[in-house]
């Protein structure tokens, strides 16, 4: 039906094409399919690396506690030395402060051993929603925390000495102590240091407690407090990241208290991205982290350039294909042309004489059996003599044909016959009229 050459050569090409977009579709997917995998596995990673750190900065505040744990006190006045080995590890943690627990009526004896060392320190608390208040407000007479030490020593850190907690959320922390005898993670809070320059200050701290208990291990000597600043946990965690700016991160702290402000971090570009979202969640000494990261979920540069070289690749085959079907065809049309004028030429030369070029024996046989076949009156005295005359005329061409000396006599025998030919056919129509 469509033998066109055009139309095999834009099928094949269309097919072709369509091939190699639909290994293109195949290959897109697969990158896609990779890429959450990947985001997936990153996510846990991360996971897992901040998880490690908060774990290592809370064993450092832990041997910050063991010293005053096995030291005797007079020993506690190196607790500079050993806290500074301490910080020279670690980069998140900004502070060790030692609060000692001191019963309300020994606070005055206690202030005065403070003075020796720090000789402007006061007892101050900072209640909640108000401001710094000094001297002691516990509402029960109970035993308070007193900051007794710090370190490093400098000019932000030494008004911290002096400062007791008279919040509820402690209150809960050394509960947990005598219950569990764990250390404990605080929520995201407004460092002291930072509180005391700016009341608006964001909150960029956590606190970890650690207790630090009596030999007989029933009540307590006071509590290792290790302040960290919790943003360079979260600044290490997404440059740290293989998925660089393609992934976002939202860090929700489940723990106690965390009501009025749970979100502990969010990437700036948190709310730009709407792809795929994966959830999972890291136990911090019993406090629980929500870590939720998103992605769009978009190739990579590196994947969409080998799609586009991919593409031109499928068209430039698609093309070449095409261009091998064009040559295909056309050499096809033209064997078929060929052998069909070839058909003919031998169809006339078994029909024809060679030298006459009228109709042969096998001619004129197929010609009576289709008259015979369709009832057509035909002069049989005609085609007998006709059949004797060109038998005769066969074999005398062919002799004559033999010597070229008798050519010329053998083309007017052959316009003789065929003049006398003709004489007979008009005498036999005109007797069949």
């Amino acid at each position: 039906m469509f033998k066109s050459n055009y139309f095999y050569v834009i099928t094949s090409f269309l097919l072709a094409l369509s091939l190699g977009l639909l290994s293109m579709r195949f290959v897109y997917l697969s990158d896609l399919d990779n890429n959450q995998k990947n985001f997936y596995k990153e996510a846990d990673r991360q996971s897992a690396l901040l998880s490690l750190l908060i774990e290592k900065d809370v064993d450092f505040i832990g041997a910050g506690a063991n010293f005053y744990q096995v030291s005797n006190k007079k020993d506690w006045a190196q607790f500079p030395l050993f806290a500074g080995s301490l910080l020279l590890r670690t980069n998140s943690l900004v502070s060790l402060q030692w609060m000692e627990k001191v019963e309300k009526s020994g606070i005055k004896k206690h202030l005065i051993e403070i003075n020796k060392n720090y000789p402007l320190a006061k007892l101050y608390t900072v209640p909640e929603g108000r401001t710094k208040t000094y001297g002691y407000i516990m509402p029960q007479n109970e035993p308070i925390y007193i900051a007794t030490d710090i370190f490093p020593r400098n000019p932000k850190n030494i008004p911290l000495i002096g400062f007791y907690s008279s919040r509820e959320r402690f209150q809960h922390v050394v509960n947990e102590f005598l219950k569990t005898g764990q250390p404990s993670v605080s929520d995201k809070v407004r460092l002291l240091q930072d509180s005391l320059i700016d009341q608006d200050s964001p909150k960029t701290g956590m606190l970890v407690y650690h207790p630090v208990f009596t030999d007989d291990k029933v009540s307590l000597k006071g509590v290792m407090v290790g302040v960290i600043r919790i943003t360079s946990y979260f600044e290490r965690l997404v440059d740290t990241t293989s998925l660089g700016e393609e992934l976002v991160v939202r860090i929700v702290d489940t723990g106690f208290d965390t009501e009025d402000d749970p979100v502990m971090y969010e990437s700036a570009t948190w709310n730009d991205f709407s792809g795929i979202d994966y959830t999972t969640s890291i136990d911090i000494e019993g406090r629980i982290w929500k870590i939720e990261y998103k992605t769009n979920n978009t190739l990579t540069e590196y994947q969409r350039l080998t799609l586009v070289w991919m593409f031109f690749g499928v068209f430039t085959i698609s093309v070449l294909i095409a261009t091998l079907t064009s040559i295909v065809t056309r050499d096809r049309r033209r064997i078929e042309n060929l052998l069909e004028i070839r058909t003919k030429e031998l169809h006339y030369m078994a029909m024809h004489d060679d030298l006459s070029g009228l109709l042969n024996r096998r001619a004129i046989r197929d010609v009576m059996n289709r008259y015979i076949a369709e009832n057509t009156p035909f002069a049989l005295l005609c085609f007998v003599l006709i059949l004797m005359n060109l038998s005769k005329s066969m074999i005398l061409m062919g002799t004559l044909k033999e010597t070229k000396c008798c050519a010329t006599l053998a083309n007017w025998l052959l316009i003789c016959w065929g003049i006398l030919l003709i004489f007979l056919v008009l005498v036999a129509m005109s007797f069949l009229l």
